[in-house]
Protein backbone atom coordinates (compact mmCIF):
# COMPACT_ATOMS: atom_id res chain seq x y z
CA UNK A 1 0.00 0.00 0.00
CA UNK A 2 0.96 3.66 -0.30
CA UNK A 3 1.80 5.61 2.86
CA UNK A 4 3.39 8.92 3.87
CA UNK A 5 6.61 7.63 5.33
CA UNK A 6 9.29 9.26 7.46
CA UNK A 7 12.57 7.46 6.71
CA UNK A 8 14.90 9.54 8.86
CA UNK A 9 14.89 12.62 11.06
CA UNK A 10 16.03 15.27 8.63
CA UNK A 11 13.19 17.75 8.20
CA UNK A 12 10.20 17.66 5.81
CA UNK A 13 12.36 16.63 2.85
CA UNK A 14 12.86 13.24 4.49
CA UNK A 15 9.16 12.43 4.12
CA UNK A 16 8.33 10.25 1.11
CA UNK A 17 5.32 8.52 -0.39
CA UNK A 18 6.39 4.91 -0.07
CA UNK A 19 5.14 1.42 -0.85
CA UNK A 20 4.87 -0.40 2.49
CA UNK A 21 3.38 -3.69 3.58
CA UNK A 22 -0.40 -3.69 3.87
CA UNK A 23 -1.31 -4.37 7.51
CA UNK A 24 -3.52 -7.25 8.64
CA UNK A 25 -5.60 -6.84 11.82
CA UNK A 26 -4.62 -8.89 14.84
CA UNK A 27 -6.94 -10.07 17.63
CA UNK A 28 -9.20 -7.26 18.80
CA UNK A 29 -8.25 -5.06 15.84
CA UNK A 30 -9.97 -3.81 12.71
CA UNK A 31 -8.50 -2.56 9.48
CA UNK A 32 -9.77 0.75 8.15
CA UNK A 33 -9.46 1.81 4.52
CA UNK A 34 -8.61 5.47 4.95
CA UNK A 35 -10.76 7.85 2.90
CA UNK A 36 -9.34 11.09 4.30
CA UNK A 37 -6.52 12.07 6.65
CA UNK A 38 -5.05 15.38 7.70
CA UNK A 39 -1.70 16.83 8.65
CA UNK A 40 -1.13 18.74 11.88
CA UNK A 41 1.77 20.95 12.87
CA UNK A 42 2.79 17.97 14.98
CA UNK A 43 3.98 16.19 11.83
CA UNK A 44 6.42 19.02 11.14
CA UNK A 45 7.80 18.74 14.67
CA UNK A 46 8.27 15.00 14.15
CA UNK A 47 10.29 15.46 10.96
CA UNK A 48 12.69 17.64 12.94
CA UNK A 49 12.99 15.11 15.76
CA UNK A 50 11.08 17.34 18.19
CA UNK A 51 8.99 14.58 19.72
CA UNK A 52 9.67 12.34 22.73
CA UNK A 53 10.42 8.68 22.10
CA UNK A 54 11.11 9.06 18.38
CA UNK A 55 11.30 5.87 16.35
CA UNK A 56 11.84 5.78 12.61
CA UNK A 57 10.91 4.78 10.02
CA UNK A 58 7.21 5.39 10.61
CA UNK A 59 3.96 6.21 8.86
CA UNK A 60 2.80 9.73 9.73
CA UNK A 61 -0.60 11.09 10.68
CA UNK A 62 -2.92 10.80 13.69
CA UNK A 63 -6.18 12.07 12.11
CA UNK A 64 -8.23 9.90 9.81
CA UNK A 65 -11.63 8.64 8.71
CA UNK A 66 -12.55 5.72 6.52
CA UNK A 67 -14.40 2.46 6.09
CA UNK A 68 -13.83 -0.77 8.02
CA UNK A 69 -12.74 -3.39 5.49
CA UNK A 70 -11.37 -6.25 7.62
CA UNK A 71 -12.19 -7.60 11.09
CA UNK A 72 -9.67 -9.30 13.37
CA UNK A 73 -10.31 -12.27 15.65
CA UNK A 74 -12.53 -11.67 18.67
CA UNK A 75 -13.89 -8.31 17.52
CA UNK A 76 -17.45 -7.34 18.31
CA UNK A 77 -19.28 -4.08 17.79
CA UNK A 78 -17.89 -3.40 14.32
CA UNK A 79 -18.73 -4.66 10.83
CA UNK A 80 -17.17 -4.42 7.43
CA UNK A 81 -18.51 -1.35 5.66
CA UNK A 82 -18.85 0.76 8.82
CA UNK A 83 -17.96 4.40 8.23
CA UNK A 84 -15.70 5.46 11.07
CA UNK A 85 -13.60 8.29 12.43
CA UNK A 86 -10.54 7.26 14.43
CA UNK A 87 -9.69 8.13 18.01
CA UNK A 88 -6.18 9.53 17.41
CA UNK A 89 -4.32 7.74 20.22
CA UNK A 90 -3.88 4.41 21.99
CA UNK A 91 -3.54 3.15 25.55
CA UNK A 92 -4.97 6.06 27.53
CA UNK A 93 -5.59 3.84 30.54
CA UNK A 94 -8.18 3.95 33.36
CA UNK A 95 -7.35 7.37 34.85
CA UNK A 96 -9.50 10.05 33.20
CA UNK A 97 -7.29 12.83 34.55
CA UNK A 98 -4.03 11.71 32.91
CA UNK A 99 -2.85 9.10 30.40
CA UNK A 100 -0.95 5.91 31.23
CA UNK A 101 2.79 5.55 30.74
CA UNK A 102 2.39 3.65 27.45
CA UNK A 103 -0.04 6.17 25.98
CA UNK A 104 0.81 7.46 22.52
CA UNK A 105 -0.65 9.04 19.40
CA UNK A 106 -1.12 7.46 16.01
CA UNK A 107 1.66 8.51 13.66
CA UNK A 108 4.29 8.42 16.44
CA UNK A 109 4.90 6.12 18.17
CA UNK A 110 2.12 4.06 16.58
CA UNK A 111 1.47 3.57 12.86
CA UNK A 112 -0.18 6.60 11.29
CA UNK A 113 -3.28 7.41 9.29
CA UNK A 114 -1.77 8.93 6.13
CA UNK A 115 -1.87 5.60 4.38
CA UNK A 116 -4.28 3.49 2.40
CA UNK A 117 -4.95 1.26 5.41
CA UNK A 118 -4.41 1.27 9.17
CA UNK A 119 -5.08 -1.38 11.81
CA UNK A 120 -6.30 -0.16 15.20
CA UNK A 121 -8.03 -1.66 18.24
CA UNK A 122 -11.78 -1.71 17.75
CA UNK A 123 -12.05 0.72 20.68
CA UNK A 124 -10.45 3.36 18.43
CA UNK A 125 -13.50 3.44 16.18
CA UNK A 126 -16.34 5.89 16.43
CA UNK A 127 -19.16 6.20 13.90
CA UNK A 128 -18.50 8.97 11.39
CA UNK A 129 -21.08 11.72 11.98
CA UNK A 130 -23.56 11.42 9.14
CA UNK A 131 -23.59 15.16 8.43
CA UNK A 132 -19.82 15.23 7.85
CA UNK A 133 -17.91 14.27 4.75
CA UNK A 134 -14.93 11.96 5.13
CA UNK A 135 -12.70 15.00 4.58
CA UNK A 136 -14.35 16.87 7.43
CA UNK A 137 -14.28 13.89 9.77
CA UNK A 138 -10.67 13.16 8.88
CA UNK A 139 -9.62 16.71 9.74
CA UNK A 140 -11.27 16.75 13.14
CA UNK A 141 -9.92 14.28 15.74
CA UNK A 142 -6.75 15.70 17.29
CA UNK A 143 -7.55 19.42 17.30
CA UNK A 144 -11.22 19.03 18.18
CA UNK A 145 -10.52 16.50 20.92
CA UNK A 146 -7.75 18.64 22.44
CA UNK A 147 -10.06 21.63 22.48
CA UNK A 148 -13.03 19.71 23.89
CA UNK A 149 -11.10 18.19 26.77
CA UNK A 150 -9.44 21.49 27.64
CA UNK A 151 -12.74 23.36 27.78
CA UNK A 152 -15.26 20.82 28.99
CA UNK A 153 -13.31 18.37 31.16
CA UNK A 154 -10.43 20.45 32.47
CA UNK A 155 -12.01 23.90 32.19
CA UNK A 156 -15.53 22.80 33.23
CA UNK A 157 -16.98 25.52 31.01
CA UNK A 158 -20.66 26.26 31.68
CA UNK A 159 -23.34 28.13 29.76
CA UNK A 160 -23.35 31.81 30.69
CA UNK A 161 -19.68 31.88 31.71
CA UNK A 162 -17.11 34.11 30.04
CA UNK A 163 -14.33 32.45 28.07
CA UNK A 164 -11.17 34.14 26.82
CA UNK A 165 -9.38 32.36 23.96
CA UNK A 166 -5.83 33.60 23.82
CA UNK A 167 -4.53 33.59 20.25
CA UNK A 168 -7.50 32.53 18.14
CA UNK A 169 -6.86 31.26 14.61
CA UNK A 170 -5.34 27.79 15.01
CA UNK A 171 -7.31 24.56 14.93
CA UNK A 172 -7.66 24.00 18.69
CA UNK A 173 -8.64 27.61 19.37
CA UNK A 174 -11.12 27.67 16.48
CA UNK A 175 -12.82 24.50 17.66
CA UNK A 176 -12.84 25.98 21.17
CA UNK A 177 -14.71 28.99 19.85
CA UNK A 178 -17.28 26.82 18.06
CA UNK A 179 -17.79 24.52 21.06
CA UNK A 180 -18.07 27.40 23.54
CA UNK A 181 -20.56 29.38 21.47
CA UNK A 182 -22.71 26.26 21.05
CA UNK A 183 -22.44 25.67 24.81
CA UNK A 184 -23.87 29.13 25.46
CA UNK A 185 -20.73 30.82 26.81
CA UNK A 186 -19.75 34.43 26.16
CA UNK A 187 -16.53 34.19 24.18
CA UNK A 188 -13.82 36.81 23.74
CA UNK A 189 -10.60 36.33 21.79
CA UNK A 190 -7.20 37.77 21.17
CA UNK A 191 -5.65 37.61 17.71
CA UNK A 192 -2.69 38.76 15.68
CA UNK A 193 -4.73 40.98 13.32
CA UNK A 194 -8.21 42.43 12.91
CA UNK A 195 -9.13 39.98 10.14
CA UNK A 196 -8.68 37.03 12.52
CA UNK A 197 -10.75 38.78 15.18
CA UNK A 198 -13.50 39.66 12.70
CA UNK A 199 -13.72 36.02 11.62
CA UNK A 200 -14.04 34.97 15.25
CA UNK A 201 -16.83 37.49 15.76
CA UNK A 202 -18.58 36.13 12.67
CA UNK A 203 -18.45 32.70 14.35
CA UNK A 204 -20.10 34.04 17.50
CA UNK A 205 -17.38 35.70 19.61
CA UNK A 206 -18.55 38.78 21.52
CA UNK A 207 -15.38 40.75 20.82
CA UNK A 208 -11.62 40.63 20.57
CA UNK A 209 -8.29 42.36 21.18
CA UNK A 210 -5.07 42.51 19.21
CA UNK A 211 -2.37 40.77 21.17
CA UNK A 212 0.11 42.77 19.11
CA UNK A 213 -1.11 45.85 21.02
CA UNK A 214 1.27 46.24 23.99
CA UNK A 215 -1.55 47.71 26.07
CA UNK A 216 -4.14 44.98 25.55
CA UNK A 217 -3.82 43.93 29.20
CA UNK A 218 -5.42 47.27 30.14
CA UNK A 219 -8.42 46.54 27.93
CA UNK A 220 -9.23 42.89 28.57
CA UNK A 221 -11.00 43.37 31.91
CA UNK A 222 -13.13 46.21 30.60
CA UNK A 223 -14.00 44.30 27.42
CA UNK A 224 -14.94 41.01 29.08
CA UNK A 225 -16.25 42.15 32.45
CA UNK A 226 -14.13 39.39 34.01
CA UNK A 227 -13.08 35.99 32.73
CA UNK A 228 -14.20 32.60 34.10
CA UNK A 229 -12.17 30.32 31.80
CA UNK A 230 -9.05 30.93 29.70
CA UNK A 231 -8.00 28.67 26.81
CA UNK A 232 -4.32 29.23 26.03
CA UNK A 233 -1.88 27.33 23.84
CA UNK A 234 0.96 29.87 24.05
CA UNK A 235 0.83 31.31 27.58
CA UNK A 236 4.40 32.58 27.94
CA UNK A 237 3.86 36.10 26.49
CA UNK A 238 0.18 36.49 27.34
CA UNK A 239 -0.37 35.10 30.82
CA UNK A 240 0.42 38.28 32.72
CA UNK A 241 -1.82 40.28 30.38
CA UNK A 242 -5.04 38.47 31.23
CA UNK A 243 -4.46 37.01 34.70
CA UNK A 244 -5.66 40.15 36.50
CA UNK A 245 -8.93 40.01 34.56
CA UNK A 246 -9.93 36.58 35.83
CA UNK A 247 -12.93 36.14 38.13
CA UNK A 248 -12.85 34.31 41.48
CA UNK A 249 -12.76 30.58 40.85
CA UNK A 250 -11.45 31.00 37.29
CA UNK A 251 -9.81 28.12 35.44
CA UNK A 252 -6.81 28.77 33.19
CA UNK A 253 -6.29 25.81 30.85
CA UNK A 254 -2.95 25.45 29.09
CA UNK A 255 -2.81 23.01 26.18
CA UNK A 256 0.51 23.99 24.55
CA UNK A 257 3.69 26.02 24.80
CA UNK A 258 4.32 27.17 21.25
CA UNK A 259 5.63 30.58 22.38
CA UNK A 260 8.00 29.29 25.04
CA UNK A 261 7.92 27.50 28.37
CA UNK A 262 8.58 30.23 30.93
CA UNK A 263 5.48 31.85 32.47
CA UNK A 264 5.80 34.84 34.80
CA UNK A 265 3.02 35.90 37.16
CA UNK A 266 2.32 36.99 40.72
CA UNK A 267 1.12 34.16 42.92
CA UNK A 268 -1.32 36.53 44.63
CA UNK A 269 -3.23 36.91 41.35
CA UNK A 270 -4.00 33.20 41.59
CA UNK A 271 -4.50 32.29 45.25
CA UNK A 272 -6.51 35.36 46.26
CA UNK A 273 -9.05 34.49 43.59
CA UNK A 274 -8.97 30.73 44.26
CA UNK A 275 -8.09 30.29 40.61
CA UNK A 276 -6.76 27.13 39.01
CA UNK A 277 -4.04 26.63 36.41
CA UNK A 278 -4.44 23.25 34.73
CA UNK A 279 -2.69 21.46 31.93
CA UNK A 280 -4.52 19.51 29.27
CA UNK A 281 -3.50 17.25 26.44
CA UNK A 282 -5.45 15.37 23.77
CA UNK A 283 -8.30 13.50 25.54
CA UNK A 284 -9.45 10.03 26.49
CA UNK A 285 -11.92 7.84 24.54
CA UNK A 286 -14.84 9.12 26.61
CA UNK A 287 -13.92 12.70 25.74
CA UNK A 288 -13.82 11.65 22.09
CA UNK A 289 -17.30 10.14 22.14
CA UNK A 290 -18.74 13.12 24.00
CA UNK A 291 -17.08 15.55 21.60
CA UNK A 292 -18.47 13.79 18.53
CA UNK A 293 -21.96 13.65 20.05
CA UNK A 294 -21.86 17.39 20.84
CA UNK A 295 -20.54 18.19 17.36
CA UNK A 296 -23.36 16.16 15.81
CA UNK A 297 -26.03 17.78 17.99
CA UNK A 298 -24.80 21.27 17.08
CA UNK A 299 -23.62 20.63 13.49
CA UNK A 300 -20.04 21.63 14.33
CA UNK A 301 -17.53 20.69 11.69
CA UNK A 302 -14.05 21.76 10.69
CA UNK A 303 -13.72 24.47 8.10
CA UNK A 304 -11.58 22.88 5.43
CA UNK A 305 -9.85 25.60 3.47
CA UNK A 306 -6.48 24.20 2.36
CA UNK A 307 -8.01 21.59 0.04
CA UNK A 308 -10.37 24.11 -1.44
CA UNK A 309 -7.59 26.63 -1.70
CA UNK A 310 -5.56 24.12 -3.69
CA UNK A 311 -8.50 23.57 -6.02
CA UNK A 312 -9.06 27.31 -6.37
CA UNK A 313 -5.40 27.91 -7.08
CA UNK A 314 -5.32 25.16 -9.70
CA UNK A 315 -8.46 26.47 -11.41
CA UNK A 316 -7.15 30.02 -11.32
CA UNK A 317 -3.86 28.90 -12.83
CA UNK A 318 -5.65 27.08 -15.65
CA UNK A 319 -8.04 29.91 -16.40
CA UNK A 320 -5.33 32.53 -16.06
CA UNK A 321 -4.38 31.83 -19.66
CA UNK A 322 -7.70 33.40 -20.68
CA UNK A 323 -7.49 36.43 -18.42
CA UNK A 324 -7.06 37.51 -14.83
CA UNK A 325 -8.42 34.95 -12.36
CA UNK A 326 -8.29 35.52 -8.59
CA UNK A 327 -8.83 32.54 -6.23
CA UNK A 328 -10.92 33.30 -3.11
CA UNK A 329 -11.41 30.01 -1.24
CA UNK A 330 -14.33 29.97 1.18
CA UNK A 331 -16.51 27.53 3.09
CA UNK A 332 -20.08 28.72 2.43
CA UNK A 333 -21.75 26.66 5.13
CA UNK A 334 -23.15 29.75 6.86
CA UNK A 335 -24.63 33.06 5.68
CA UNK A 336 -21.94 34.82 7.73
CA UNK A 337 -19.31 33.14 5.58
CA UNK A 338 -21.08 34.44 2.48
CA UNK A 339 -20.94 37.98 3.86
CA UNK A 340 -17.21 37.53 4.51
CA UNK A 341 -16.60 36.17 1.00
CA UNK A 342 -18.38 39.12 -0.61
CA UNK A 343 -16.30 41.52 1.48
CA UNK A 344 -13.09 39.81 0.33
CA UNK A 345 -14.34 39.77 -3.26
CA UNK A 346 -15.19 43.47 -3.05
CA UNK A 347 -11.69 44.27 -1.80
CA UNK A 348 -10.01 42.13 -4.46
CA UNK A 349 -12.18 42.89 -7.50
CA UNK A 350 -14.95 45.42 -6.89
CA UNK A 351 -17.29 45.10 -9.87
CA UNK A 352 -19.53 42.08 -10.42
CA UNK A 353 -21.34 41.30 -13.67
CA UNK A 354 -22.14 37.61 -13.12
CA UNK A 355 -22.88 35.59 -9.98
CA UNK A 356 -23.13 31.78 -10.15
CA UNK A 357 -24.43 30.20 -6.93
CA UNK A 358 -23.01 26.69 -7.13
CA UNK A 359 -22.21 25.64 -3.54
CA UNK A 360 -24.28 22.63 -2.50
CA UNK A 361 -24.79 20.08 0.25
CA UNK A 362 -26.83 16.90 0.52
CA UNK A 363 -27.93 14.31 3.08
CA UNK A 364 -29.32 10.86 2.35
CA UNK A 365 -31.11 8.40 4.58
CA UNK A 366 -34.21 6.27 4.91
CA UNK A 367 -37.35 8.02 6.14
CA UNK A 368 -37.54 5.93 9.32
CA UNK A 369 -34.19 7.22 10.54
CA UNK A 370 -33.86 10.55 8.68
CA UNK A 371 -32.81 12.95 11.47
CA UNK A 372 -34.00 16.47 12.20
CA UNK A 373 -30.39 17.62 12.12
CA UNK A 374 -30.25 16.76 8.39
CA UNK A 375 -32.21 19.93 7.60
CA UNK A 376 -30.55 23.11 8.92
CA UNK A 377 -27.14 22.64 7.29
CA UNK A 378 -28.56 21.60 3.91
CA UNK A 379 -31.04 24.49 3.82
CA UNK A 380 -28.34 26.96 4.90
CA UNK A 381 -25.88 26.00 2.16
CA UNK A 382 -28.38 25.40 -0.63
CA UNK A 383 -30.92 28.19 -0.03
CA UNK A 384 -29.95 30.75 2.60
CA UNK A 385 -26.34 31.28 1.53
CA UNK A 386 -27.20 31.85 -2.18
CA UNK A 387 -29.80 34.40 -1.09
CA UNK A 388 -27.20 36.12 1.10
CA UNK A 389 -24.71 36.20 -1.79
CA UNK A 390 -27.33 37.88 -3.99
CA UNK A 391 -28.30 40.42 -1.32
CA UNK A 392 -24.70 41.34 -0.49
CA UNK A 393 -23.69 41.74 -4.14
CA UNK A 394 -26.73 43.78 -5.19
CA UNK A 395 -24.81 47.09 -5.26
CA UNK A 396 -22.20 45.65 -7.63
CA UNK A 397 -24.70 43.74 -9.78
CA UNK A 398 -27.03 46.74 -10.02
CA UNK A 399 -24.17 49.00 -11.07
CA UNK A 400 -23.03 46.53 -13.75
CA UNK A 401 -26.40 45.91 -15.45
CA UNK A 402 -27.82 47.92 -18.35
CA UNK A 403 -30.99 47.66 -20.43
CA UNK A 404 -29.17 45.86 -23.24
CA UNK A 405 -26.71 43.91 -21.11
CA UNK A 406 -28.13 43.07 -17.69
CA UNK A 407 -26.10 41.60 -14.87
CA UNK A 408 -26.62 37.85 -14.49
CA UNK A 409 -27.41 35.63 -11.52
CA UNK A 410 -27.40 31.87 -12.15
CA UNK A 411 -28.56 29.51 -9.42
CA UNK A 412 -27.66 25.83 -9.69
CA UNK A 413 -30.71 23.70 -8.88
CA UNK A 414 -31.31 19.99 -9.35
CA UNK A 415 -33.71 17.59 -11.03
CA UNK A 416 -34.35 16.34 -7.48
CA UNK A 417 -36.22 19.62 -6.90
CA UNK A 418 -38.40 19.17 -9.99
CA UNK A 419 -39.17 15.46 -10.06
CA UNK A 420 -39.41 12.73 -7.46
CA UNK A 421 -36.22 10.73 -7.88
CA UNK A 422 -36.54 8.36 -4.90
CA UNK A 423 -33.09 9.30 -3.64
CA UNK A 424 -34.08 9.44 0.05
CA UNK A 425 -32.50 12.91 0.13
CA UNK A 426 -35.47 14.72 1.60
CA UNK A 427 -33.79 17.91 2.77
CA UNK A 428 -31.76 18.17 -0.44
CA UNK A 429 -34.77 17.78 -2.74
CA UNK A 430 -36.78 20.31 -0.71
CA UNK A 431 -33.88 22.77 -0.72
CA UNK A 432 -33.49 22.59 -4.50
CA UNK A 433 -37.21 23.09 -5.02
CA UNK A 434 -36.82 26.18 -2.83
CA UNK A 435 -33.92 27.36 -5.01
CA UNK A 436 -36.13 27.09 -8.09
CA UNK A 437 -38.90 29.13 -6.47
CA UNK A 438 -36.43 31.66 -5.08
CA UNK A 439 -35.05 32.08 -8.60
CA UNK A 440 -38.50 33.08 -9.90
CA UNK A 441 -39.06 35.48 -7.00
CA UNK A 442 -35.68 37.14 -7.44
CA UNK A 443 -36.14 37.39 -11.20
CA UNK A 444 -39.36 39.35 -10.76
CA UNK A 445 -37.95 41.61 -8.07
CA UNK A 446 -34.63 42.38 -9.78
CA UNK A 447 -35.74 42.83 -13.39
CA UNK A 448 -36.22 46.56 -12.88
CA UNK A 449 -32.60 46.77 -11.71
CA UNK A 450 -31.35 45.22 -14.98
CA UNK A 451 -30.44 41.93 -13.32
CA UNK A 452 -31.59 38.59 -14.76
CA UNK A 453 -31.98 35.53 -12.53
CA UNK A 454 -32.16 32.00 -13.94
CA UNK A 455 -31.73 28.47 -12.64
CA UNK A 456 -29.75 25.71 -14.32
CA UNK A 457 -31.15 22.30 -13.34
CA UNK A 458 -28.49 19.56 -13.65
CA UNK A 459 -29.40 15.91 -13.84
CA UNK A 460 -26.91 13.15 -13.14
CA UNK A 461 -23.27 14.17 -13.58
CA UNK A 462 -20.06 12.39 -12.44
CA UNK A 463 -19.68 14.28 -9.16
CA UNK A 464 -19.19 13.27 -5.52
CA UNK A 465 -22.96 13.19 -5.08
CA UNK A 466 -23.29 10.37 -7.60
CA UNK A 467 -20.14 8.48 -6.60
CA UNK A 468 -22.20 5.72 -4.95
CA UNK A 469 -23.87 5.02 -8.31
CA UNK A 470 -20.67 4.46 -10.26
CA UNK A 471 -17.03 3.50 -10.08
CA UNK A 472 -14.04 4.45 -12.18
CA UNK A 473 -15.02 2.21 -15.04
CA UNK A 474 -18.79 1.88 -15.09
CA UNK A 475 -22.09 3.47 -14.18
CA UNK A 476 -25.03 1.70 -12.58
CA UNK A 477 -27.14 0.31 -15.43
CA UNK A 478 -30.37 1.24 -13.65
CA UNK A 479 -29.28 4.86 -13.51
CA UNK A 480 -28.44 4.98 -17.22
CA UNK A 481 -31.78 3.37 -18.07
CA UNK A 482 -33.44 6.22 -16.15
CA UNK A 483 -31.82 8.83 -18.46
CA UNK A 484 -33.44 9.05 -21.93
CA UNK A 485 -30.14 10.04 -23.60
CA UNK A 486 -28.47 7.08 -21.91
CA UNK A 487 -25.39 8.80 -20.44
CA UNK A 488 -24.21 10.98 -17.58
CA UNK A 489 -23.75 14.67 -18.21
CA UNK A 490 -20.39 16.13 -19.19
CA UNK A 491 -18.79 19.41 -18.09
CA UNK A 492 -19.42 20.94 -21.51
CA UNK A 493 -23.14 20.25 -21.14
CA UNK A 494 -23.35 22.57 -18.15
CA UNK A 495 -20.79 25.04 -19.44
CA UNK A 496 -22.74 25.58 -22.65
CA UNK A 497 -25.94 26.58 -20.85
CA UNK A 498 -24.08 28.89 -18.46
CA UNK A 499 -22.22 30.57 -21.34
CA UNK A 500 -25.53 31.03 -23.18
CA UNK A 501 -27.17 32.70 -20.17
CA UNK A 502 -24.15 34.95 -19.64
CA UNK A 503 -23.82 35.92 -23.30
CA UNK A 504 -25.76 38.43 -25.40
CA UNK A 505 -27.95 35.53 -26.53
CA UNK A 506 -29.29 35.12 -23.00
CA UNK A 507 -29.86 38.79 -22.21
CA UNK A 508 -33.63 38.49 -22.63
CA UNK A 509 -34.05 35.37 -20.51
CA UNK A 510 -35.00 35.66 -16.85
CA UNK A 511 -36.96 33.56 -14.38
CA UNK A 512 -36.21 30.40 -16.39
CA UNK A 513 -35.51 26.97 -15.00
CA UNK A 514 -33.49 25.06 -17.58
CA UNK A 515 -33.03 21.29 -17.12
CA UNK A 516 -29.69 19.92 -18.29
CA UNK A 517 -30.48 16.31 -17.58
CA UNK A 518 -30.53 14.16 -20.71
CA UNK A 519 -34.33 14.26 -20.76
CA UNK A 520 -35.06 13.10 -17.18
CA UNK A 521 -37.55 15.90 -16.51
CA UNK A 522 -38.81 16.69 -19.98
CA UNK A 523 -39.31 13.08 -21.13
CA UNK A 524 -40.56 11.67 -17.85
Amino acid sequence: MKALYLEKIDGPDSVIMADVETPVPGPGEVRVAIKAASINHRELFITHGQYPGMTVPTTLGCDGAGVVDMIGEGVSGASEGDEAVLYPARNWGPNRHAPAADFGLLGMPFAGTIAEYICVPVENLAPKPAFMSFEEAGAMPLTALTSWRALMFKGRLQAGETLLISGVGGGVATFGLAFAVAKGADVYVTGENQEVIDRAIAMGAKGGLLYTDPDWRKQVGKLTGGVDVVLDGAPAPSFANYVRAINPGARIVIYGSTAGNEIKFNATDIFLKSASIVGSQVGDPQDFQEMLAFASDHQIRPAITSRKADICEAAASEMGALGTCIPLPADLSTPEAAVDLVARYRDAVGACHILVNNAGKTWGGEIDSFPDKAWPGVMAVNVQTPFTMVRELLPELGAAGTDDDPARIINIGSVAGMKTERLSAYSYAASKAAVHMMTRDLAGDLAARNITVNAVIPGFFPTKMTAHMRDEDSVDAGLLAHIPLGRLGKPDDIAGIVVFLCSRAGAYVTGAQIPVDGGVVGCG
